[in-house]
C-alpha cells in the first residue's frame, strides 16, 4: 500500500503545474514563443475565418536540458478564458518535440470574437511560462453619426449639454472640438465629457455627452463631435451655442488691417481683431474673393482664439500678391467687414555704386569734410597771395629808397 502511495505521489510530482499557472516574466528559464496567422493580415471583416498558430521552444541555452523543454501550449480568448485545444507533449518522453506548435482555428468571425488572443507556453518548472498576444481587428467602414449635437441658446451661468451618438465596427471613439480647436475644451475646467458605451446594448454604438457647467461668454461658439475607429473618421456639422437674444452682439471689427508697402521677396503680415457675442470667426478676402488666398501656398492665416485676433501672413511676396485685402467677422447674429487695406509695391531705396543703400549720416559727414577741406584750401591760397603781395610791396619800397639815396649822392 505504501509503495502504491509513493508511486502515485511521484507521478503527481512529475506532472507539470499548468492549471492556474501565472507566468513570471522575471524568470529566465522560459520558452520562446512566436505566433503566426493565416491570412497574415490581422484586420478582417466579419464572417471570415483565421488560423492562429503558436510555436514554442526552449531557449538555445536550455536545449540540452530535457526538463526545460516545452510541456504545453494553450490559447486564451479576449475574455482571458481558455479556448481551443490545449497542446501537450506525447506521454513517451522519447517522442517529445523540441518545438511544439498549437493551432487555433476561428471560423466565421462574429463581432464578439474580435480582440486579443493570448498564447501561453510552459515547461516543467512552475511559473516558468511565457505569454504572447495577437490582436484581430475588425475591418469596417468609417463610423456613422446617428445623433449629432444641436444648436442651443442659453443664459450666462446656465448649464448646457451637447450629445453625440455614433455607430461602427469596431466601436468608435468620440471626441469634441470647439471652434476648430480641441485643446480649448481639454483646458477648460468647466467642460466634462461623459462616454456611455454600455447604455446601448450592442457592440458598435457609442454615445458621448459634453457637459458645460456655468456658461461664460467665452463658451459661446460652434461645437462639433468626431467619431473615429480603424475604418476612418466622421465629423459632425457645427452646433452653435449662442446667448439669449438680449445678450447677443453682432461682430465688430476692433482693429482692421493697415495699408502696407512691401518689396517683392519680402514678407507681409496683416492683422485683424474683432469682438462680438458669440465670439466671431474671422476670415480674409483679397480683391473681394477668398479663392486667391485659399489657393496661395505662401499665404497662411494665424488665429489667436484668446484675443480673437487673426493674422494673414504672406511669405516671399510676389507681384500677384499686391491688391486689396479685407477681414470679415461672422457669428450667429451677423457679420462685419473691415475697411480695405492696400498691399502695394514699395519704392526701391536709392543705392550706392556698390549696390548698398547710402547712409544719410555718411552723406552729411562727407559734405562737412569736403567743406572743411575747401575752406582750408581757400585760406592757404589767400594767405599765400597776401604774403607774396606784401613781400612785393616791400621790395618796391626798398628799391625806391635806394634810388633816392643814389640821387642824393649825385647832388
Amino acid at each position: 500500500m505504501c509503495l502504491v502511495l509513493l508511486a502515485l505521489t511521484g507521478a503527481l510530482w512529475n506532472l507539470p503545474f499548468v492549471k492556474g499557472e501565472t507566468c513570471n516574466t522575471h524568470l529566465n528559464i522560459r520558452p520562446v514563443v512566436d505566433i503566426s496567422s493565416s491570412p497574415e493580415n490581422n484586420r478582417l471583416p466579419t464572417g471570415v475565418s483565421i488560423t492562429l498558430t503558436c510555436t514554442a521552444e526552449p531557449r538555445t541555452i536550455d536545449r540540452g536540458y530535457h526538463d526545460r523543454w516545452v510541456d504545453y501550449v494553450e490559447w486564451y480568448d479576449p475574455q482571458n478564458k481558455e479556448t481551443g485545444v490545449k497542446c501537450l507533449q506525447p506521454s513517451n518522453r522519447r517522442a517529445h518535440k523540441r518545438k511544439l506548435s498549437c493551432p487555433l482555428v476561428l471560423k466565421n468571425l462574429t463581432v464578439d470574437k474580435f480582440g486579443r488572443y493570448t498564447c501561453q507556453a510552459g515547461n516543467n518548472y512552475r511559473n516558468h511560462c511565457t505569454r504572447k498576444s495577437f490582436e484581430i481587428v475588425i475591418q469596417g467602414p468609417a463610423p456613422e453619426l446617428v445623433g449629432v449635437p444641436r444648436n442651443q441658446s442659453t443664459d450666462i451661468g446656465a448649464n448646457v449639454t451637447f450629445k453625440c451618438t455614433a455607430t461602427g465596427l469596431p466601436k468608435p471613439n468620440i471626441s469634441w472640438i470647439k471652434n476648430n480647436d480641441s485643446f480649448a475644451l481639454q483646458s477648460n475646467p468647466r467642460m466634462t465629457f461623459i462616454d456611455n458605451p454600455h447604455s446601448l446594448k450592442n457592440h458598435k454604438t457609442m454615445q458621448s455627452q459634453l457637459f458645460i457647467t456655468g456658461v461664460k461668454k467665452e463658451d459661446f461658439g460652434k461645437y462639433r463631435c468626431e467619431a473615429k475607429n480603424s475604418g476612418g473618421k466622421n465629423l459632425s456639422l457645427p452646433a452653435f451655442l449662442t446667448p439669449k437674444v438680449s445678450d447677443a452682439q453682432k461682430p465688430e471689427i476692433v482693429e482692421g488691417p493697415k495699408n502696407q508697402s512691401v518689396q517683392i521677396g519680402s514678407n507681409a503680415t496683416l492683422s485683424c481683431t474683432a469682438r462680438g457675442l458669440p465670439r466671431p470667426t474671422i476670415h480674409w478676402v483679397k480683391d473681394n474673393a477668398s479663392y486667391p488666398l485659399q489657393s496661395n501656398p505662401r499665404a497662411r492665416v494665424i488665429p489667436d482664439g484668446r484675443t480673437n485676433r487673426s493674422q494673414l501672413f504672406i511669405m516671399r511676396v510676389e507681384m500677384e500678391d499686391y491688391g486689396k485685402y479685407q477681414c470679415i467677422a461672422n457669428n450667429s447674429i451677423g457679420r462685419s467687414q473691415s475697411g480695405v487695406a492696400v498691399l502695394k509695391k514699395a519704392t526701391p531705396t536709392p543705392t550706392s555704386m556698390n549696390g548698398k543703400p547710402e547712409n544719410s549720416a555718411s552723406k552729411t559727414t562727407i559734405v562737412a569734410v569736403s567743406c572743411t577741406l575747401v575752406a582750408a584750401i581757400i585760406c592757404v591760397v589767400t594767405g599765400f597771395v597776401w604774403n607774396r603781395r606784401k613781400n612785393r610791396d616791400k621790395e618796391v619800397h626798398t628799391t625806391l629808397r635806394d634810388i633816392s639815396t643814389a640821387d642824393d649822392d649825385l647832388l
